[in-house]
Protein backbone atom coordinates (compact mmCIF):
# COMPACT_ATOMS: atom_id res chain seq x y z
CA UNK A 1 0.00 0.00 0.00
CA UNK A 2 2.83 2.29 1.35
CA UNK A 3 4.86 1.74 -2.21
CA UNK A 4 1.41 2.41 -4.30
CA UNK A 5 1.25 5.85 -2.73
CA UNK A 6 5.01 6.42 -3.71
CA UNK A 7 4.59 5.10 -6.57
CA UNK A 8 1.62 7.66 -7.40
CA UNK A 9 3.55 10.77 -5.87
CA UNK A 10 6.69 10.06 -7.96
CA UNK A 11 4.08 10.14 -11.43
CA UNK A 12 2.84 13.10 -9.69
CA UNK A 13 5.49 14.62 -9.14
CA UNK A 14 7.20 13.68 -12.22
CA UNK A 15 4.10 15.20 -14.16
CA UNK A 16 4.37 18.73 -12.20
CA UNK A 17 8.35 18.72 -13.10
CA UNK A 18 7.46 18.32 -16.53
CA UNK A 19 4.90 21.22 -16.82
CA UNK A 20 7.05 23.23 -14.95
CA UNK A 21 10.23 22.36 -17.02
CA UNK A 22 7.37 23.14 -20.03
CA UNK A 23 7.03 27.06 -18.45
CA UNK A 24 10.55 28.04 -18.10
CA UNK A 25 10.73 27.39 -14.35
CA UNK A 26 13.93 25.58 -12.60
CA UNK A 27 12.16 22.90 -10.04
CA UNK A 28 13.96 20.51 -7.55
CA UNK A 29 12.89 17.73 -6.34
CA UNK A 30 12.58 17.00 -2.43
CA UNK A 31 12.39 13.16 -1.22
CA UNK A 32 12.91 11.44 1.99
CA UNK A 33 13.80 7.82 3.12
CA UNK A 34 10.00 7.47 4.55
CA UNK A 35 7.16 8.36 3.20
CA UNK A 36 6.32 11.62 5.10
CA UNK A 37 4.76 14.94 4.50
CA UNK A 38 6.86 18.27 4.19
CA UNK A 39 5.99 21.94 4.21
CA UNK A 40 6.87 24.53 1.23
CA UNK A 41 6.17 28.11 1.84
CA UNK A 42 3.69 27.07 4.35
CA UNK A 43 1.62 24.45 2.33
CA UNK A 44 1.66 20.42 3.36
CA UNK A 45 3.11 18.47 0.41
CA UNK A 46 3.55 14.21 0.10
CA UNK A 47 7.57 13.19 -0.35
CA UNK A 48 8.75 13.27 -3.46
CA UNK A 49 7.70 16.77 -4.15
CA UNK A 50 9.17 19.57 -6.47
CA UNK A 51 9.54 23.16 -4.88
CA UNK A 52 10.75 26.25 -6.79
CA UNK A 53 14.16 28.01 -6.66
CA UNK A 54 14.47 29.50 -3.16
CA UNK A 55 11.27 28.26 -1.71
CA UNK A 56 11.32 26.92 2.09
CA UNK A 57 11.19 23.71 2.96
CA UNK A 58 10.73 22.18 5.96
CA UNK A 59 10.53 18.60 7.66
CA UNK A 60 8.98 17.20 10.34
CA UNK A 61 10.84 16.14 13.14
CA UNK A 62 8.99 13.42 14.38
CA UNK A 63 6.58 10.98 12.93
CA UNK A 64 4.21 8.17 14.50
CA UNK A 65 3.65 5.45 12.57
CA UNK A 66 1.75 3.19 14.72
CA UNK A 67 1.41 2.98 18.97
CA UNK A 68 5.49 2.13 19.66
CA UNK A 69 6.61 2.77 16.25
CA UNK A 70 7.90 6.62 15.34
CA UNK A 71 10.56 7.90 13.04
CA UNK A 72 12.90 10.86 13.49
CA UNK A 73 14.68 13.32 11.38
CA UNK A 74 18.21 13.50 11.21
CA UNK A 75 19.25 15.59 8.94
CA UNK A 76 19.30 16.97 5.00
CA UNK A 77 21.73 15.25 2.64
CA UNK A 78 24.34 17.74 2.44
CA UNK A 79 23.02 20.35 4.46
CA UNK A 80 22.04 19.85 7.36
CA UNK A 81 20.17 19.31 10.70
CA UNK A 82 17.66 22.17 10.53
CA UNK A 83 14.32 20.42 9.75
CA UNK A 84 13.63 24.23 7.81
CA UNK A 85 15.79 24.85 4.94
CA UNK A 86 15.50 27.03 1.75
CA UNK A 87 15.66 24.74 -1.96
CA UNK A 88 18.70 25.74 -3.72
CA UNK A 89 19.08 22.44 -5.59
CA UNK A 90 17.68 18.78 -5.09
CA UNK A 91 16.66 17.54 -1.39
CA UNK A 92 16.35 14.34 0.63
CA UNK A 93 14.95 13.95 3.98
CA UNK A 94 16.57 11.21 6.20
CA UNK A 95 14.69 9.30 9.16
CA UNK A 96 15.81 6.70 11.86
CA UNK A 97 13.20 4.58 12.58
CA UNK A 98 12.53 4.08 16.52
CA UNK A 99 10.85 1.60 18.75
CA UNK A 100 9.51 2.39 22.21
CA UNK A 101 11.09 0.30 24.80
CA UNK A 102 9.56 -0.33 28.21
CA UNK A 103 11.98 -2.04 31.00
CA UNK A 104 9.27 -2.77 34.11
CA UNK A 105 10.59 -3.58 37.48
CA UNK A 106 9.12 -4.24 41.25
CA UNK A 107 11.00 -1.14 42.19
CA UNK A 108 9.55 1.83 40.67
CA UNK A 109 12.09 3.91 40.77
CA UNK A 110 14.24 1.36 38.30
CA UNK A 111 10.88 1.96 35.57
CA UNK A 112 12.16 3.44 32.67
CA UNK A 113 10.72 3.83 29.41
CA UNK A 114 12.58 4.99 26.01
CA UNK A 115 12.66 5.44 22.34
CA UNK A 116 15.67 2.78 20.71
CA UNK A 117 16.72 3.19 17.32
CA UNK A 118 15.94 0.29 15.19
CA UNK A 119 18.07 -2.38 15.06
CA UNK A 120 20.40 -1.22 18.05
CA UNK A 121 22.12 -3.96 20.41
CA UNK A 122 20.72 -1.82 23.55
CA UNK A 123 22.73 -2.34 26.98
CA UNK A 124 20.74 -2.92 30.34
CA UNK A 125 22.85 -2.14 33.06
CA UNK A 126 20.82 -2.48 36.01
CA UNK A 127 22.10 -2.68 39.97
CA UNK A 128 21.98 -5.99 41.91
CA UNK A 129 20.69 -4.40 44.96
CA UNK A 130 19.03 -1.43 44.94
CA UNK A 131 18.57 0.65 48.35
CA UNK A 132 14.87 2.24 48.65
CA UNK A 133 14.91 3.41 51.69
CA UNK A 134 16.55 2.60 55.38
CA UNK A 135 15.94 -0.81 55.96
CA UNK A 136 14.00 -1.75 52.59
CA UNK A 137 16.10 -3.06 49.33
CA UNK A 138 15.33 -4.69 46.16
CA UNK A 139 17.85 -7.58 45.63
CA UNK A 140 18.13 -8.61 41.30
CA UNK A 141 16.55 -11.57 40.52
CA UNK A 142 16.48 -12.49 36.59
CA UNK A 143 15.43 -10.67 33.23
CA UNK A 144 11.82 -11.79 31.71
CA UNK A 145 14.19 -12.06 28.42
CA UNK A 146 17.86 -11.28 26.81
CA UNK A 147 21.17 -12.45 26.38
CA UNK A 148 22.45 -12.52 29.41
CA UNK A 149 18.60 -13.19 31.73
CA UNK A 150 20.08 -13.96 35.13
CA UNK A 151 22.68 -11.06 35.65
CA UNK A 152 21.79 -7.48 36.46
CA UNK A 153 23.50 -5.95 33.36
CA UNK A 154 21.73 -7.49 29.80
CA UNK A 155 21.45 -6.80 25.96
CA UNK A 156 18.78 -6.85 23.69
CA UNK A 157 18.23 -6.35 19.74
CA UNK A 158 15.43 -3.90 18.89
CA UNK A 159 14.01 -4.78 16.35
CA UNK A 160 10.28 -4.20 17.58
CA UNK A 161 8.66 -2.01 20.32
CA UNK A 162 9.32 -4.35 23.49
CA UNK A 163 8.56 -4.53 27.30
CA UNK A 164 11.17 -5.84 29.48
CA UNK A 165 11.18 -6.70 32.92
CA UNK A 166 13.53 -6.72 35.44
CA UNK A 167 12.46 -9.18 38.53
CA UNK A 168 13.41 -7.96 42.18
CA UNK A 169 12.58 -9.65 45.47
CA UNK A 170 12.63 -6.81 48.00
CA UNK A 171 13.67 -7.44 51.29
CA UNK A 172 13.61 -6.13 54.94
CA UNK A 173 16.68 -5.64 57.31
CA UNK A 174 16.01 -7.07 61.11
CA UNK A 175 17.94 -5.60 63.74
CA UNK A 176 18.48 -7.97 66.59
CA UNK A 177 19.70 -5.93 69.54
CA UNK A 178 19.79 -6.47 73.00
CA UNK A 179 20.18 -4.64 76.35
CA UNK A 180 23.17 -4.51 78.51
CA UNK A 181 25.40 -4.40 75.91
CA UNK A 182 24.78 -8.37 75.12
CA UNK A 183 24.93 -9.61 71.97
CA UNK A 184 21.71 -10.95 69.87
CA UNK A 185 22.46 -13.12 67.12
CA UNK A 186 19.81 -13.15 63.82
CA UNK A 187 19.97 -9.95 62.48
CA UNK A 188 20.17 -9.62 58.37
CA UNK A 189 18.27 -8.98 55.16
CA UNK A 190 15.02 -10.75 54.77
CA UNK A 191 12.59 -11.71 52.02
CA UNK A 192 9.45 -9.94 52.74
CA UNK A 193 7.35 -12.67 54.24
CA UNK A 194 9.97 -15.14 55.12
CA UNK A 195 10.02 -16.42 58.94
CA UNK A 196 13.03 -14.57 60.71
CA UNK A 197 14.41 -16.60 63.85
CA UNK A 198 16.70 -14.53 66.00
CA UNK A 199 18.53 -15.90 69.21
CA UNK A 200 20.43 -14.65 72.37
CA UNK A 201 21.41 -16.15 75.53
CA UNK A 202 19.15 -16.94 78.49
CA UNK A 203 21.70 -16.28 80.88
CA UNK A 204 24.43 -14.37 81.04
CA UNK A 205 26.90 -14.15 83.87
CA UNK A 206 28.22 -11.09 84.53
CA UNK A 207 30.87 -12.61 87.53
CA UNK A 208 31.21 -12.14 91.37
CA UNK A 209 27.72 -13.20 91.77
CA UNK A 210 25.24 -11.25 89.17
CA UNK A 211 23.92 -12.12 85.90
CA UNK A 212 21.33 -11.46 82.96
CA UNK A 213 18.47 -13.09 82.38
CA UNK A 214 16.26 -12.68 79.00
CA UNK A 215 13.19 -11.40 80.48
CA UNK A 216 11.26 -10.73 76.86
CA UNK A 217 11.53 -9.59 73.51
CA UNK A 218 10.25 -6.56 72.43
CA UNK A 219 10.13 -4.22 68.69
CA UNK A 220 11.40 -1.05 69.27
CA UNK A 221 11.37 0.11 64.82
CA UNK A 222 8.92 1.69 63.27
CA UNK A 223 7.23 -1.00 62.05
CA UNK A 224 6.17 -3.20 64.82
CA UNK A 225 6.85 -6.85 64.74
CA UNK A 226 4.46 -9.52 66.00
CA UNK A 227 6.98 -11.98 67.57
CA UNK A 228 5.41 -15.39 67.84
CA UNK A 229 5.76 -17.33 71.27
CA UNK A 230 7.74 -20.17 71.88
CA UNK A 231 8.86 -22.06 74.55
CA UNK A 232 12.36 -21.59 74.68
CA UNK A 233 12.44 -17.81 76.25
CA UNK A 234 16.18 -16.92 74.16
CA UNK A 235 14.45 -17.24 70.65
CA UNK A 236 12.22 -14.96 69.30
CA UNK A 237 10.21 -15.72 65.85
CA UNK A 238 8.58 -12.95 63.54
CA UNK A 239 7.22 -13.35 60.13
CA UNK A 240 8.84 -10.25 58.00
CA UNK A 241 6.45 -7.22 57.27
CA UNK A 242 9.18 -4.76 56.98
CA UNK A 243 12.27 -3.19 58.80
CA UNK A 244 12.20 -3.97 62.55
CA UNK A 245 13.95 -4.00 65.09
CA UNK A 246 13.72 -6.55 67.95
CA UNK A 247 15.28 -6.08 71.35
CA UNK A 248 15.93 -8.94 73.62
CA UNK A 249 15.14 -7.40 77.18
CA UNK A 250 17.69 -8.45 80.06
CA UNK A 251 17.17 -8.19 83.60
CA UNK A 252 19.75 -7.66 85.99
CA UNK A 253 19.65 -10.64 89.47
CA UNK A 254 21.93 -10.89 91.76
CA UNK A 255 22.54 -14.13 93.85
CA UNK A 256 21.23 -14.05 97.86
CA UNK A 257 22.82 -16.47 99.86
CA UNK A 258 21.14 -16.13 103.69
CA UNK A 259 21.87 -19.47 105.88
CA UNK A 260 21.54 -20.01 110.04
CA UNK A 261 22.33 -22.73 112.21
CA UNK A 262 19.86 -24.92 110.72
CA UNK A 263 21.31 -24.55 107.13
CA UNK A 264 19.94 -22.17 103.92
CA UNK A 265 17.31 -19.53 104.85
CA UNK A 266 17.16 -18.24 101.51
CA UNK A 267 18.97 -19.08 98.41
CA UNK A 268 18.69 -18.16 95.03
CA UNK A 269 18.84 -14.97 92.22
CA UNK A 270 16.63 -11.59 93.44
CA UNK A 271 16.11 -8.77 90.49
CA UNK A 272 17.53 -5.91 91.17
CA UNK A 273 16.30 -3.72 93.72
CA UNK A 274 13.97 -6.42 94.44
CA UNK A 275 12.70 -6.64 97.91
CA UNK A 276 13.46 -9.76 99.77
CA UNK A 277 11.68 -10.56 103.64
CA UNK A 278 13.92 -12.99 105.21
CA UNK A 279 12.97 -14.25 108.67
CA UNK A 280 15.32 -16.34 111.45
CA UNK A 281 13.50 -18.19 114.44
CA UNK A 282 14.41 -16.33 117.56
CA UNK A 283 15.38 -19.11 119.26
CA UNK A 284 16.31 -22.21 118.69
CA UNK A 285 16.21 -25.28 120.91
CA UNK A 286 19.67 -27.91 121.29
CA UNK A 287 17.98 -29.38 124.17
CA UNK A 288 16.49 -28.80 127.54
CA UNK A 289 19.13 -26.61 128.93
CA UNK A 290 20.70 -24.97 125.87
CA UNK A 291 19.97 -23.10 122.92
CA UNK A 292 20.99 -20.25 120.22
CA UNK A 293 19.27 -17.07 120.84
CA UNK A 294 19.12 -14.89 117.83
CA UNK A 295 21.40 -11.99 118.05
CA UNK A 296 21.23 -10.55 114.67
CA UNK A 297 22.67 -10.13 110.55
CA UNK A 298 26.12 -10.08 109.04
CA UNK A 299 26.57 -9.28 105.82
CA UNK A 300 23.82 -6.13 106.48
CA UNK A 301 24.19 -3.38 108.72
CA UNK A 302 21.97 -2.10 111.35
CA UNK A 303 19.54 -5.19 111.54
CA UNK A 304 18.61 -6.44 114.89
CA UNK A 305 15.31 -7.82 114.13
CA UNK A 306 15.06 -11.59 113.67
CA UNK A 307 12.68 -10.51 110.69
CA UNK A 308 14.69 -8.56 107.93
CA UNK A 309 14.03 -6.46 104.69
CA UNK A 310 15.96 -5.81 101.96
CA UNK A 311 16.73 -5.12 98.07
CA UNK A 312 18.83 -6.61 95.85
CA UNK A 313 21.26 -4.00 95.12
CA UNK A 314 24.09 -6.26 94.09
CA UNK A 315 25.26 -10.55 95.43
CA UNK A 316 24.58 -10.47 99.27
CA UNK A 317 26.16 -13.27 101.66
CA UNK A 318 23.62 -12.90 104.98
CA UNK A 319 24.51 -14.98 108.00
CA UNK A 320 21.89 -15.31 110.73
CA UNK A 321 24.34 -14.85 113.95
CA UNK A 322 23.02 -16.53 117.07
CA UNK A 323 24.49 -17.05 120.56
CA UNK A 324 24.71 -20.37 122.88
CA UNK A 325 22.25 -19.75 125.82
CA UNK A 326 22.18 -22.45 128.45
CA UNK A 327 19.46 -22.42 130.77
CA UNK A 328 20.40 -21.65 135.02
CA UNK A 329 17.95 -23.65 137.40
CA UNK A 330 17.63 -22.74 141.13
CA UNK A 331 16.48 -24.90 143.89
CA UNK A 332 15.70 -22.67 147.08
CA UNK A 333 12.36 -23.54 149.76
CA UNK A 334 11.86 -19.94 150.36
CA UNK A 335 12.27 -18.76 146.94
CA UNK A 336 15.14 -17.62 144.54
CA UNK A 337 16.27 -14.84 141.92
CA UNK A 338 18.45 -14.81 138.86
CA UNK A 339 17.04 -17.92 137.20
CA UNK A 340 16.40 -18.34 133.50
CA UNK A 341 18.84 -18.33 130.43
CA UNK A 342 22.00 -17.36 129.91
CA UNK A 343 24.94 -16.22 126.98
CA UNK A 344 27.76 -18.56 127.07
CA UNK A 345 30.35 -17.00 128.91
CA UNK A 346 27.95 -14.74 130.52
CA UNK A 347 28.09 -14.19 134.56
CA UNK A 348 25.13 -14.83 136.54
CA UNK A 349 24.23 -13.78 139.92
CA UNK A 350 21.59 -16.04 142.07
CA UNK A 351 19.96 -14.15 144.73
CA UNK A 352 18.35 -15.86 147.61
CA UNK A 353 17.45 -14.54 151.39
CA UNK A 354 20.15 -15.34 154.15
CA UNK A 355 17.93 -15.80 156.70
CA UNK A 356 14.19 -15.47 157.57
CA UNK A 357 11.76 -17.22 159.88
CA UNK A 358 10.01 -21.12 158.91
CA UNK A 359 7.52 -19.96 161.54
CA UNK A 360 6.88 -18.09 165.17
CA UNK A 361 9.54 -20.10 167.02
CA UNK A 362 11.73 -21.32 164.54
CA UNK A 363 14.08 -19.46 161.59
CA UNK A 364 15.96 -20.76 158.60
CA UNK A 365 19.53 -20.13 158.26
CA UNK A 366 21.31 -20.22 154.37
CA UNK A 367 24.34 -22.80 155.39
CA UNK A 368 24.82 -22.67 151.52
CA UNK A 369 24.73 -24.22 147.46
CA UNK A 370 24.94 -27.09 146.20
CA UNK A 371 25.13 -28.20 142.65
CA UNK A 372 27.16 -27.16 139.51
CA UNK A 373 28.62 -24.11 141.04
CA UNK A 374 31.93 -25.18 141.85
CA UNK A 375 32.99 -24.33 145.51
CA UNK A 376 29.59 -22.62 145.65
CA UNK A 377 31.07 -19.83 147.55
CA UNK A 378 28.10 -16.69 148.25
CA UNK A 379 28.43 -13.37 149.88
CA UNK A 380 24.93 -12.77 151.98
CA UNK A 381 22.77 -15.04 149.52
CA UNK A 382 24.80 -13.95 146.45
CA UNK A 383 26.33 -16.39 144.46
CA UNK A 384 27.41 -15.72 141.25
CA UNK A 385 28.40 -17.86 138.28
CA UNK A 386 30.57 -17.88 134.66
CA UNK A 387 27.82 -19.36 132.56
CA UNK A 388 29.94 -21.96 130.85
CA UNK A 389 27.20 -24.56 130.39
CA UNK A 390 23.87 -25.90 131.55
CA UNK A 391 23.49 -25.23 135.14
CA UNK A 392 21.45 -26.52 138.43
CA UNK A 393 21.47 -24.81 141.98
CA UNK A 394 20.34 -25.70 145.38
CA UNK A 395 20.23 -22.88 148.18
CA UNK A 396 20.46 -25.02 151.65
CA UNK A 397 18.43 -24.13 154.45
CA UNK A 398 19.10 -25.22 158.28
CA UNK A 399 16.31 -24.87 160.78
CA UNK A 400 16.93 -23.20 164.02
CA UNK A 401 15.33 -22.01 167.25
CA UNK A 402 14.13 -18.08 167.57
CA UNK A 403 15.62 -17.09 171.03
CA UNK A 404 13.76 -13.74 170.98
CA UNK A 405 10.15 -15.40 170.58
CA UNK A 406 11.14 -18.32 172.47
CA UNK A 407 11.88 -15.81 175.44
CA UNK A 408 8.62 -14.15 174.84
CA UNK A 409 6.53 -17.19 174.83
CA UNK A 410 8.37 -18.59 177.82
CA UNK A 411 7.41 -15.38 179.99
CA UNK A 412 3.98 -15.43 179.18
CA UNK A 413 3.66 -19.13 179.87
CA UNK A 414 5.08 -18.27 183.58
CA UNK A 415 2.87 -15.56 183.59
CA UNK A 416 -0.22 -17.42 182.97
CA UNK A 417 0.60 -20.17 185.30
CA UNK A 418 1.15 -17.78 188.17
CA UNK A 419 -2.44 -16.05 187.35
CA UNK A 420 -3.81 -19.47 187.39
CA UNK A 421 -2.94 -20.51 190.81
CA UNK A 422 -3.55 -17.03 192.39
CA UNK A 423 -6.73 -17.55 190.95
CA UNK A 424 -7.27 -21.35 192.15
CA UNK A 425 -6.64 -19.99 196.02
CA UNK A 426 -9.15 -17.33 195.64
CA UNK A 427 -11.83 -19.86 194.61
CA UNK A 428 -10.65 -22.41 197.24
CA UNK A 429 -11.44 -19.39 200.00
CA UNK A 430 -14.45 -18.60 198.41
CA UNK A 431 -15.61 -22.26 198.62
CA UNK A 432 -14.79 -22.16 202.11
CA UNK A 433 -16.75 -19.31 203.59
CA UNK A 434 -19.75 -20.31 201.87
CA UNK A 435 -19.61 -23.61 203.42
CA UNK A 436 -19.47 -21.79 206.86
CA UNK A 437 -22.43 -20.39 206.37
CA UNK A 438 -24.40 -22.87 205.08
CA UNK A 439 -26.96 -25.01 207.62
CA UNK A 440 -25.87 -28.53 208.92
CA UNK A 441 -27.96 -31.44 207.74
CA UNK A 442 -30.75 -32.85 210.66
CA UNK A 443 -29.42 -35.94 211.94
CA UNK A 444 -31.77 -38.53 212.98
CA UNK A 445 -33.26 -37.94 216.47
CA UNK A 446 -32.79 -34.43 216.75
CA UNK A 447 -35.17 -31.50 216.49
CA UNK A 448 -34.00 -28.36 214.26
CA UNK A 449 -35.27 -25.37 213.62
CA UNK A 450 -34.80 -22.78 211.30
CA UNK A 451 -34.02 -19.24 211.41
CA UNK A 452 -34.13 -16.64 209.10
CA UNK A 453 -30.89 -14.79 209.70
Amino acid sequence: MVKSLTAMALLLALWAALSASAGGEELYTVSANYPVRVLVEGVEKATPAYVGAGELVCAPELVYLDEGSRIVFTGWEGVGRDPCVRAHGNLTAYYVREYLVHVYSEPPALRRSMWVPEGTLLELDYPEVYEESEGVRWVFQHWSWGEAPFQPSNRIYVAKPLRLEAHYAREFRVLALATHGVRANGSGWYREGAIAVLAAPREVYAGNGTRLVLAEWVTAGSVPAIVLPQSSPGVAVLEVRGPHTVVAIYRVEHLVSATGPQGVIFGGWAGEGEEIRLAAPEHIQLGPDARLRFAGWAGVEGAASPELRIRATGPLRIEALYVRQYLLTVSSPVGAGGAGWYDEGSRAVVVVPENLPANVFVRRRLNGFTGDCGDCRHEGGRLALVMDGPKSVTAVYSHEPDAVNLGILAGAVAAGAALYASGRRRGAEAEGRHRARAPQPRQPGHNYFYHAA
